[in-house]
């Protein structure tokens, strides 16, 4: 498949919407786009097709360039990939139709997984929040606003956002509820406003070996007055988000997730011994159960 219908492919699934309204996640997109490639596969060994998805994911990750979501998106394509290999040995059949049809079932239930991961999440993280919460969130992650969005109406909690202006427009499906005190705040206050709050939620775009996670800038300050005022943090992320990416330090993080396209820092790393548990769709995990995790999902 030429390089063109590869992004065709992976900006029409882009531009496509889930069942809440809202544009599909991209790494959800690089997943059906590579489903769709092992369905419309023509040639005649199992190698072109494990070349051809190969050659797919290294357009698809050069497609998201140094934005948001290119991490989610390359560990999202090596767990599919890993998925639907897995079984491979079990066939008898070199029938390359018999291998493409085994692919596409476990490749589908990896997809309906991913699909599913923030309704899972919001279940798991409404059970953390109390009548009378203070809780702080960082960013706008989305599976942290449905989570949010999902409590119940007679739970009445206060969230402090810290985000900028500009996306203060993304919180607006929690403006309208009436059981939530919504107050944005900036960077600048988190230390004063730390020893107010009940709670810190922060999202992840990604949860790497060590149970840490890559985050926007500014969750590891958060994350250490956290810790310093002895308060919970919790980190909500999808499975395809766990990568096989080991950063000790900053500087671990590379450039192409590290820096936006002017330049400046946009992520930073949180060591996991910042991080209270981790509600994931595969449970809620201690940071030091996420190697454990990998493990499975990659081996």
């Amino acid at each position: 498949m030429l390089a063109k219908d590869i992004e065709v492919k992976f900006n029409s699934f882009l531009g496509n919407k889930d069942h809440g309204g809202e544009l599909v996640n991209p790494a959800i997109g690089a997943v059906s786009t590579l489903m769709s490639i092992i369905e419309g596969y023509s040639g005649t060994t199992i190698n072109g097709l494990m070349e051809e998805l190969r050659e797919a994911v290294k357009i698809i990750e050069a497609k998201m360039l140094a934005g948001k979501s290119k991490l989610a998106v390359s560990s999202a394509c090596a767990q599919f990939i890993r998925y639907t290999t897995l079984y491979l040995g079990t066939i008898e059949s070199e029938d390359v139709s018999s291998v493409t049809k085994l692919m596409l079932q476990e490749g589908g239930k990896y997809l309906k997984r991913c699909e599913s991961a923030i309704n899972r999440i919001s279940k798991l993280g409404v059970t953390f929040i109390f009548d009378g919460a203070r809780v702080m969130v960082h960013s706008h992650s989305r599976v942290l606003l449905e989570t949010l969005h999902s409590v119940p109406e007679n739970i009445y909690f206060t969230i402090y956002l810290v985000s900028s202006e500009e996306e203060d427009n993304k919180g607006k499906m929690l403006h309208d509820r009436v059981n939530i005190e919504y107050v944005r705040i900036s960077d600048a206050e988190v230390g004063t406003r730390m020893e107010n709050v009940d709670l810190v939620f922060v999202g992840a775009e990604a949860v790497v070996k060590n149970g840490g996670i890559i985050n926007k800038v500014g969750t590891l300050p958060m994350a250490i007055c956290a810790r310093e005022m002895k308060k919970p943090l919790y980190v909500f992320a999808e499975s395809f988000k766990f990568s096989l990416v080991y950063p000790l330090n900053q500087n671990d993080i590379p450039n192409e997730y590290r820096v936006d396209q002017s330049n400046g820092i946009r992520v930073d790393y949180t060591p996991p011994k910042y991080l209270t548990l981790l509600i994931t769709d595969r449970g809620i995990l201690t940071p030091v159960a996420v190697c454990d995790e990998l493990i499975e999902m990659y081996t």
